[in-house]
């Protein structure tokens, strides 16, 4: 599966960039790519909880926030991608997560569509021997 080194390097880019920060703004470009769960319940959910801790499971990488997980699933050709809060978007974009001084934006191919949600708090993922 060759997406797989993909999800742990945007984990690691998500650990890196996001634990510790606090969401200030969701922005939904592209409500096709969240599964269910709409754009106005996703900012809710977001806005103003702190990112914790990030992992991967599998295909999946798990945002942690104390309260929701945010679960992203980038596809065959998704991308997490940083940058500056007062920098150009992508058409491209399909979902931006500010969080002061940076902006992650999961930011699919236009020819795919990932998806993205958010479930109540998860118990730990335990990982296999």
């Amino acid at each position: 599966m060759p997406e797989l080194p993909d999800v742990e390097v945007f984990r690691r880019v998500l650990a890196s960039r996001a634990t510790g920060r606090v969401v200030r703004r969701v922005e939904v470009r592209d409500a096709g790519v969240l599964h269910r769960v709409s754009a106005r319940g996703l900012r809710g959910a977001l806005e103003g909880r702190r990112f914790t801790r990030a992992e991967r499971h599998g295909e999946w990488l798990l945002a942690r926030t104390g309260g929701p997980t945010v679960l992203l699933h980038f596809g065959m050709t998704g991308m997490l991608l940083c940058g500056r809060p007062d920098g150009p978007a992508d058409p491209h974009d399909r979902v931006l997560f500010l969080v002061p001084p940076l902006r992650h934006p999961p930011a699919p191919h236009p020819r795919r569509r990932p998806r993205h949600g958010v479930v109540p708090a998860l118990p730990a993922v335990r990982r296999r021997g």
